[in-house]
C-alpha cells in the first residue's frame, strides 16, 4: 500500500517536467503560494496542514498525466472553505475562468467532514451522482480530482475520529472505488479498495497482510528467479519488454479467497509477473504468451484474454496462470505499453480537453457505462433507507445534468 509522505513544491514541479521559469511553472508556484497564504498554516481534522494535503493531491493527480490547470485546481481546491477570505472572483481574476470553474465545482461535492452516521448518510450518493453527471456534459477532470482527494483523505484516516474514518472508508468502498474501476483508473482503484478494507474490516485486513508478510522474502526471491528466466527467453525472441513483479493488493486477494473458496496459497496472483511490451503490437502479446507456456505448465481454465475482449472500462491484457519447475503457481500478465498506460490511468489517458472539449468515442462509451453505476448504487440506498421520496429523487429515471461550474440543467 502506498504510504502518505510529505512532498515539497519542488517535487511537484519535477513531476511536471517543464522548463524552469516557464509560464506553467510560474502558475503552479503562484497557486501554491496563494493557497498557502489563504490557509495560514491551519490544520485539517487529520492533523495535516491544508497546504500539505493540497500538495499531495496535486502530486497524485499529476502522476495520472493531467494538464497544468488541473494541477493548479488541486492546489486551490480548498481555498473556498469558510476559514479563508478567498472568493471565487479572486481565483478567476488571478488564475482564469477554467481553473475557477474546476475549483467551484469541486467545492460543491460533499466533504467527508460532515458528521453523519456512516450508515445513514445519503449526501455522498447525491454528490457522486452530481459528479457522474458532470462528466456527461461537462469536465471529467472534476471527478478525477475528487477521487484522488478522497484517496488522500483515506491515507490520513488513521488520525480521524472513528465515526468519520468509518464513514469515509464505507464511501470509498461503495462509491469511489467502483467509480475508479468504471473509469479504469487502476492507480486509484486498488488503493481506495485496500484502505477502505483496512478500516471497515481491520481484523481480516491485518490477518491477510500478516500472512503475506510471513513469506514475503521467499516469495519475492521466487518471483525474481522467474522474471530472470522469462526475460532471457523473451530477449532470445528479440522482443523488447519490461518484466516486473506485480503488486499484491490485499482487498483483491480477500475477494478472490471468498469467491473461489480457497486459502491464501491457492490464490495464483500472490506470485505474479507483469510483462510490458514496448512495441505497440498486440500480436507480440500472444507470442510472449506462447513463450510463457513453453517454459511452464499452464493451468487449465486459468487463462483470460482481455485483448480480444476488453473489459468495459477499456482494460486490455492477457492473464495466464502456470506451474513453475518447483511446483509453485504463478500468474503472468502480458500487455503492451499503451495497454499498460490505459490500465493504470484509464479514462485519464483519453482527456476530453485535448480534443477541444468534444467528447471522444472512448469517453462516450465510458459515460454510458457510468450510468450503470447509478443503478448499482441503488442496492446500497435501498438497504439503508425506507425514505421512498429520497430514493425516487436520488435514483429515479429523471436525469439532471450539471455543468462544470455546478449549475443544473433540467
Amino acid at each position: 500500500m502506498t504510504k502518505s509522505r510529505d512532498y515539497t513544491l519542488e517535487d511537484l514541479l519535477a513531476l511536471l517536467d517543464f522548463p524552469e521559469a516557464s509560464d506553467i511553472e510560474l502558475q503552479v508556484r503562484k497557486a501554491y503560494e496563494f493557497a498557502k497564504e489563504a490557509h495560514g498554516g491551519l490544520l485539517r481534522q487529520s492533523g495535516e496542514r491544508y497546504i500539505d494535503h493540497d500538495l499531495a493531491l496535486a502530486v497524485t493527480v499529476t502522476n495520472l498525466g493531467v494538464d497544468p490547470n488541473t494541477v493548479t485546481a488541486c492546489l486551490l481546491h480548498d481555498t473556498l472553505l469558510h476559514h479563508t477570505d478567498v472568493g471565487l472572483e479572486n481565483i478567476q481574476a488571478i488564475f482564469g475562468e477554467e481553473v475557477a470553474n474546476l475549483v467551484n465545482a469541486l467545492g460543491k461535492l460533499t466533504p467527508y467532514t460532515d458528521k453523519h452516521h456512516p450508515e445513514k448518510d445519503y449526501r455522498a450518493l447525491e454528490a457522486i451522482r452530481r459528479a457522474i453527471l458532470t462528466i456527461v456534459e461537462g469536465d471529467m477532470r472534476i471527478i478525477l480530482i475528487h477521487l484522488a482527494d478522497r484517496l488522500e483523505d483515506l491515507r490520513h484516516a488513521i488520525n480521524l475520529p472513528e465515526d468519520i474514518r468509518l464513514k469515509l472508508a464505507m464511501e470509498a468502498r461503495d462509491i469511489h472505488a467502483p467509480l475508479a474501476n468504471r473509469l479504469g483508473i487502476w492507480q486509484l482503484k486498488w488503493e481506495l479498495e485496500d484502505l477502505a478494507f483496512r478500516y471497515t474490516e481491520p481484523e481480516k485486513y491485518h490477518r491477510i497482510a500478516g500472512q503475506i508478510d510471513e513469506r514475503r522474502t521467499e516469495r519475492d526471491k521466487r518471483i525474481d528467479i522467474a522474471a530472470d528466466i522469462l526475460r532471457n527467453h523473451i530477449n532470445e525472441a528479440n522482443i523488447q519488454a519490461e518484466i516486473t513483479g506485480r503488486p499484491k493488493h490485499i482487498y483483491s486477494i480477500y475477494r478472490k479467497m471468498g469467491d473461489k473458496g480457497v486459502n491464501l496459497e491457492q490464490i495464483y496472483d500472490i506470485r505474479a509477473l507483469r510483462v510490458i511490451i514496448e512495441d505497440d503490437e498486440p500480436n507480440l502479446c500472444y507470442q510472449v504468451l506462447g513463450i510463457v507456456h513453453n517454459i511452464w505448465q499452464p493451468i487449465p481454465h486459468e487463462f483470460d484474454d482481455y485483448i480480444a475482449r476488453a473489459k468495459p472500462n477499456g482494460y486490455q491484457s492477457l492473464h495466464t496462470a502456470v506451474i513453475d519447475d518447483k511446483g509453485q503457481t504463478l500468474e503472468v500478465q502480458i500487455r503492451t505499453r499503451s495497454m499498460h498506460e490505459e490500465a493504470e490511468r484509464g479514462i485519464a489517458a483519453h482527456w476530453a480537453y485535448k480534443e477541444g472539449n468534444k467528447r471522444s468515442s472512448a469517453l462516450s462509451q465510458r459515460v454510458n457505462w457510468l450510468r450503470q453505476l447509478l443503478s448499482s448504487l441503488q442496492d446500497t440506498v435501498e438497504s439503508s433507507t425506507d425514505d421512498e421520496s429520497f430514493k425516487k429523487e436520488l435514483l429515479g429515471e429523471r436525469i439532471y445534468v450539471f455543468t462544470p461550474n455546478g449549475d443544473v440543467i433540467d
